[in-house]
């Protein structure tokens, strides 16, 4: 697992003498290796998540920077399939840098009591 963040120069003051820096925008990583499968014959997956970047600094590359060296690192570690569940406002962005629709259909069982 590795995290990508980008933080602000101003620290944040939280109760008396606890200082945090102002996180701008991160991304997480993880890297699994699982049973072989069509398109990863290694079975090397990644999956990324926890991608934000705080409203007032959206629009300045901040999240394509987090994103890039989270998929960078994957690229390292020799991940053969990246995963991503995404909302639809960064769509572009996520097919600008070589995500598209997941050959599998996503199926879900839900329990009635």
């Amino acid at each position: 697992m590795a995290a990508f963040v980008i933080d602000g120069e101003q620290p944040t003051i939280v109760g008396e003498n606890h200082e945090r820096a102002l996180l701008l925008a991160c991304a997480v990583v993880t890297l699994e290796d699982r049973l072989p499968g069509p398109g990863f014959p290694r079975g090397t997956s990644g999956s990324m998540s926890s991608v934000f970047v705080a409203p007032e600094h959206r629009g300045r590359g901040l999240a394509r920077a987090v994103v890039s060296a989270g998929l960078s690192w994957l690229d390292e570690m020799s991940a053969e399939v990246v995963d991503l569940h995404a909302t639809p406002d960064p769509e572009r962005l996520y097919r600008s840098l070589g995500f598209s629709e997941a050959r599998s259909l996503a199926l879900r069982r839900v329990n009635h009591p």
